[in-house]
């Protein structure tokens, strides 16, 4: 099964919503700066939603890169993280109307676990259907770094719970361990590519041959 169709519906929600994000924030009433006073928690969450959001979309194509097909499992699996990604309006816009309140806060921090545990199955159902032997293994197979953000979103949740403020700006921090690229990606895409041209001139030479020998023939 192709990977391109998983990949446009997952780019045109994260459009969607990102766009609906910026919705909840309504124009000042007047020109003046002082009449932004008061917006500075809408103005956070609206920046930090749409940061990772960003990073999300952005460690999304990362991992697909190297896939070369998909199957029930990744598209259900894709779904599931695009159903965490879409609440996201709903939890910025209430967090924003209720800054450092202790449920508007949880329900934030979990919205962010929903789809980082959607990116989890996305990653281990691709897991599953690249085995050994195979670039996307060689690069993902040992790849620890989704567990680590797993336990940090726990964390943060239940810090939440205690302390809504301290540990939303805790987990605001959270998405920069997937802000630089891996570099194991870009290095197996050069293979890939390299592959893909041997290929394709060998198929050629092939086709030469094939020509050449009907040609003797006549």
């Amino acid at each position: 099964m192709s990977k391109s169709r998983v990949e446009a519906f997952y780019d045109a929600c994260i459009a969607i919503v990102m766009t609906l994000l910026v919705l909840d924030l309504n124009a000042p009433a007047s020109g003046s700066l002082h009449a932004l006073a008061g917006m500075e928690d809408k103005f956070f969450v609206y920046t930090v939603s749409f940061f990772i959001l960003a990073v999300t979309w952005v460690s999304h194509h990362q991992l697909f890169r190297l896939a070369e097909h998909v199957d029930f499992k990744v598209l259900w699996a894709n779904v599931f993280m695009i159903f965490g990604i879409t609440l996201n309006p709903f939890a910025a816009s209430w967090l924003g109307d209720h800054w450092g309140e202790r449920f508007p806060s949880v329900f934030f921090a979990f919205e962010f676990f929903i789809f980082n545990f959607g990116y989890y199955l996305i990653f281990m159902s691709l897991l599953s259907i690249h085995r050994e032997g195979t670039l996307f293994y060689s690069v993902w197979g040992k790849d620890r770094k989704i567990y680590a953000a797993l336990a940090v979103n726990v964390l943060v949740i239940i810090g939440t719970f205690f302390f809504p403020v301290l540990f939303i700006y805790i987990g605001s921090i959270v998405p920069l361990m997937w802000v630089l690229p891996n570099k194991k990606v870009t290095e197996a895409m050069k293979v890939k590519r390299k592959l893909t041209e041997e290929k394709r001139i060998k198929e050629l030479l092939a086709i030469q041959k094939e020509l050449l020998r009907e040609q003797e023939i006549k």
